[in-house]
């Protein structure tokens, strides 16, 4: 911009920072653009964290990446896709501080800067809350008398949680195969005898498939749950 802070014009840096109007989008086009926007957002924030829908935790700060991305590509066009209030307002109070005056509000005559701060709650807030709640959210079985326990329910990382996957997964292994070979890699860095690695003694007598073992897994981590 040549050293001259500018909001609009050719040379205009100030939508680096924060979101501003094409030149052909009105003022009801920007409120409804931000609002589908927002709404879209929001739908996808609940999908991704709603317990009942048992999505692994691990994955969720991707999805969520996934869903802003996809999101801000077809509506940024028009005004920039403004997502989040608190962003743009900022980024706005830092353009005034930064010498782009008192233009960064006083855009469109007014019309503009309320807009990313109004049509967020209308439509994240709002619309896309309620929306989930009754195309979605009430038609999900409620995980009632149940618990989820984060760290080991969705992505074990303890060495208690690992051993019990590969009990699951090796009580009918050849361990001569690569599988049985890894399992024997984990035995022996824990120090535990193979005997160790079942659950009782009718695991080795009777090895059961890794369906059922999973299904008995299943079983045993509810009726802890509820004692």
């Amino acid at each position: 911009d040549g050293g001259i802070r500018q909001v609009s014009g050719e040379n205009a840096t100030a939508s680096i920072f924060a979101t501003f109007p094409k030149p052909h989008l009105t003022i009801a086009g920007g409120l409804v653009d931000s609002i589908i926007s927002t709404t879209i957002m929001s739908l996808t924030i609940h999908a991704v964290i709603d317990k009942r829908n048992l999505i692994p935790i691990w994955i969720q700060p991707t999805l969520l990446g996934i869903g802003q991305l996809v999101t801000i590509f077809p509506y940024s066009y028009n005004s920039g896709a403004a997502l989040n209030p608190c962003k743009d307002l900022g980024m706005r109070l830092f353009l005034l501080c930064a010498g782009y005056g008192v233009e960064v509000f006083s855009y469109n005559d007014y019309t503009w800067f309320w807009i990313p701060l109004i049509g967020p709650f209308i439509g994240g807030g709002l619309i896309g809350t309620f929306l989930y709640k009754i195309l979605i959210g009430s038609f999900l079985p409620e995980l009632e008398n149940s618990k989820i326990d984060n760290e080991d329910e969705y992505f074990p990382n303890d060495h208690d949680t690992i051993l019990k996957t590969y009990r699951i997964i090796t009580r009918t292994l050849d361990t001569e195969s690569p599988e049985g070979r890894k399992f024997d890699y984990w035995v022996q860095t824990f120090n535990m005898k193979p005997v160790d690695c079942f659950e009782d003694e009718e695991d080795i007598t009777n090895p059961i498939t890794t369906d059922e073992a999973e299904e008995r897994m299943k079983i045993k981590k509810f009726v802890k749950n509820q004692t």
